[in-house]
Formats: C-alpha cells, structure tokens, sequence
C-alpha cells in the first residue's frame, strides 16, 4: 500500500498543548507523540478525543532515540511505553540481534496501533552516516517491520541523521541506496542539529540530492523540522514538510538526552512575504516599515489589522497556520517544473523583501536595525541561490 498525497501538505508535530490548533481545521497528516497518550491531564485528554478525527493519516510517533540516548529516565511517560527499557539504562546497537529486534519492532508496532490504523513507524534511531551501526539497526527495524504490517497499514519510516550527513555526496547516495531498498511506503526525513538559518549551498544541494533519489521511489518523502528549506525540498519532489504550529522549526540531537520537543519559538509572527516568522518584540517595527505595506498590519480574520503585538497568542498561530498551507495550496496541481519555478520567485522575493526592509529599519531613528538583522534572512537567499 503507498500513502495517498495529491498534493503537498504540511505535517503539524502535535505537542499536548496544541488542542485548539488540531481543532481549528482538518490535516491530512499529524504526527503524535507515543508518550503523550499517557498523560493523564484533562487538556491531553480534550486533545486524545479529537485527534483522530482531524486528520487522514494520524502517525504515533513512537520517539525511540530517547532510549537510545537516555532522554526516558527523567519522563515518567515514556517509561510507560511497552517498548521502554529501565531508566538510567540506554539502548545500545549491539542489543539488535535478530530475536531482540524482532520483538523490539513488534512492541513498538502494537503500542501504535491501538492508536493509529493505517501509519505504522518502525523503530528508528539516530546515525552519522553509512557505515554506523545504528543505520543498520534502522534498516533491520523497518524491514522487520514489513513482515507484521496489516491490510491498510502503511510504513512511514523515520529517518534520524546527522545532518553533516548532507556534506558527503558519497556517503549520502550509500545511505539512500539503501533506504530505497527497504520494504516501507513512504519516508519522513529528519536532520538532526541542522540549523535552517546558517544553512550554505551544500547544506541545501545535499538534501535536494536524498530527497530526489528518494521521491524517484514515487513513495511520498516529508522533510521535518528544517524550516523553510522544508518547503523548499518539495521542489526536489518532496510531498511535504513538518513542523510544530508555531515552533519546532529544528531539532538538537540534545532534545533526545532531554527528553523533551524540540527546538524554537512560539512567541513569533509570521510575515509571509517575508517567509519569516518573527519574534514578537520586533514584529511592531517590521509591520510598519513601507517595505512591507500595504500587506501588513495584516487584514486576516485573526489580525484584524492590529499591529502584532496587540493580537492573541492563539491569534497569531492561527495566521501563522493559514499563511503556511496557503503557501502550499498555491503549489497544487504544478509539476515538478512549475514548483520549481514558483518556489524560486517566492524565495526570491521574500530575500528582496526580507533586504529591504532591513536597509529601511536601518535607517530609522533611533536605530531599529536589530528588529531583522541580516542573519534572520540570510538562509532565504541561500535557498533561492540553489533553486
């Protein structure tokens, strides 16, 4: 069975706090933290009972680089899984012999499926590169997985990696080589300590390069928690990327030692001619520079054309949210070509803009230059450069 995308989507990474967003419309894919269905909170609970009617495709994260790094000892609901291991103990690759694998890849599978019925995520773990032995535990986990998948069940398969992975064309074709050979329906793609601001050429060129290998599969591959190079990559063939609703724009391997989401910032405006999501104490000075009108103070229904700092918290995501998959309805329909061409211009002009009004900033008294420096656009004409 494949997973049926038509067009590209964005993938929301749900935290338990996220109710009213999951509410606010339908998705066609979420991604759900295993543990969180072991809270016991009433808003966890509002969310549980909402959840699966919101979206197609609903995958249970099942997060199992914490026990590969530790990150379960001081969360009491990841101790709860039927897959955990004992806390101040950690996974090895030496612990997947074939027997221990085996029912590793069935715990994991059984804990999600009591959840989900038709997104089953293997067992995966981060590596540096092909010749790590963590990648062939991830091999092994997915192909194992194949054997115990269901009518209707899908395998989405978690791809954890260094993102300095990106910088070695040889290993990188190694690496997905032997993704492509696997048994599973479709690929979400995560590049770990990959910061989407300071992001060069061959950052970029590297993930266009894994993402069109594997996207010649016909099996639908979503870049998560990249920004928005993620957005970018569907130009390479990409169904899709994801993020939080309004964090979650990267991820340290360190959260997995934590234990806890991930990084970025929710407090942020979006300014989509910008393509930048902006902190909130700056967002002021940005919506009323000429460089950005008349767009901004923003009419939407959420904004109401206040400037940002006057508008809800909750306001301001739901902009956020709309802003981004009207970005990706407006790639609907187009081939590879035509995204191509499009995705260019967006970047393009949101660099010009992003410049513009920086330089107009710059010149204002008192000094207000620092409400968008240079290194908070930067990545967007890195991304135009190599589309």
């Amino acid at each position: 069975m494949t997973i049926q995308i038509q067009n590209p989507i964005f993938v929301p990474r749900v935290l338990h706090n996220d109710f009213s967003y999951v509410n606010y419309r339908n998705y066609e894919m979420l991604n759900f933290a295993a543990n969180y269905f072991h809270m016991s909170t009433i808003q966890i609970q509002s969310l549980l009972n909402t959840i699966s009617s919101k979206t197609k495709y609903l995958a249970v994260d099942p997060r199992t680089p914490i026990f590969q790094f530790g990150g379960h000892s001081n969360r009491p609901t990841y101790r709860i899984l039927r897959y955990a291991i004992p806390p101040n103990r950690t996974l090895t690759s030496q612990n997947f012999n074939g027997q221990f694998t085996t029912q590793y890849t069935n715990d994991v599978v059984v804990e999600q499926r009591q959840h989900s019925n038709n997104i089953i995520i293997p067992p995966y773990f981060y590596f540096t590169d092909d010749n790590d032995t963590w990648f062939n535990v991830n091999l092994d986990c997915a192909n194992e997985s194949s054997k115990i998948k269901n009518t209707g069940e899908n395998i989405l398969m978690f791809v954890l990696f260094d993102c300095t992975l990106l910088l070695r064309p040889q290993a990188l074709t190694s690496v997905s080589n032997h993704l492509i050979s696997c048994n599973v329906d479709g690929y979400y793609l995560v590049a770990a300590d990959l910061d989407p601001l300071t992001i060069n050429p061959t950052f970029v060129y590297g993930y266009q390069s894994l993402v069109s290998q594997l996207a010649a599969t016909k099996r639908p591959v979503i870049v998560a928690q990249a920004g928005k190079l993620g957005l970018a990559l569907i130009a390479s063939g990409a169904a899709g990327y994801a993020m939080g609703f309004s964090k979650l724009d990267s991820i340290a391997l360190n959260t997995f030692r934590q234990g806890g989401g991930g990084g970025g910032q929710a407090n942020r405006y979006y300014f989509h001619n910008l393509l930048l999501p902006v902190y909130k104490k700056n967002s002021d000075d940005i919506a009323g520079t000429h460089a950005v009108s008349p767009t901004y103070p923003c009419n939407c229904g959420h904004c109401g054309g206040k400037l940002p700092t006057q508008i809800a918290s909750k306001n301001r995501t739901y902009h956020y949210i709309d802003f981004r998959l009207a970005e990706l309805t407006a790639l609907a329909g187009l081939n590879r070509q035509q995204t191509q061409a499009h995705l260019k211009k967006l970047f393009d002009n949101a660099y010009n803009l992003s410049l513009a009004t920086h330089q107009e900033l710059s010149r204002q008294q008192p000094f207000s230059g620092n409400a968008l420096p240079s290194s908070e656009f930067a990545h967007l004409g890195v991304i135009a450069q190599c589309l």
